[in-house]
């Protein structure tokens, strides 16, 4: 079989029916919209915004500095494509529970949810825990285990 009889991606000079994908090693694409209640300030999408931690009932952001101060209430929109295509959006009010400065110009800011729809939030939850799944099935196949 020729290398032509092969697909190729755009990324890589590999055929694309071999054991490792590019699209094995693409993850989630989230966006972060903050909006900051207490100030009537938005920290848009697209700005410095990055999702560190996912807790029970909260999150942990990385925002641009003095974003926020604690005991602040926000709104916060994240929305993106996971690794199979498929779009979401989560929505919730939250309340500023810490605010640390840090040494790039931004605030890792610890947020804890109050209004939000907790089917939806369990659903994108789901999410990180499918695409774990999906990496530890993988590292296992390539493994030969």
């Amino acid at each position: 079989m020729s290398r032509d009889d092969h697909r190729t991606s755009a990324f890589s000079d590999f055929p694309t029916d071999e054991l490792i994908r590019i699209s094995d090693f693409e993850s989630m694409r989230i966006s972060v919209g903050v909006q900051n209640t207490t100030t009537r300030t938005e920290v848009p999408a697209d700005e410095k915004t990055e999702l560190l931690e996912v807790r029970n009932r909260g999150v942990v952001l990385a925002l641009p500095a003095r974003s926020c101060s604690q005991g602040h209430n926000l709104m916060v929109r994240f929305s993106g494509t996971s690794s199979s295509k498929e779009k979401f959006e989560f929505v919730s009010t939250a309340k500023v529970e810490k605010a640390q400065a840090l040494e790039d110009g931004q605030d890792r800011v610890t947020l804890v949810f109050l209004q939000y729809d907790e089917a939806g939030w369990q659903k994108f939850c789901a999410r990180f825990s499918d695409r774990q799944n999906e990496i530890e099935a993988f590292l296992k196949a390539a493994r030969g285990l």
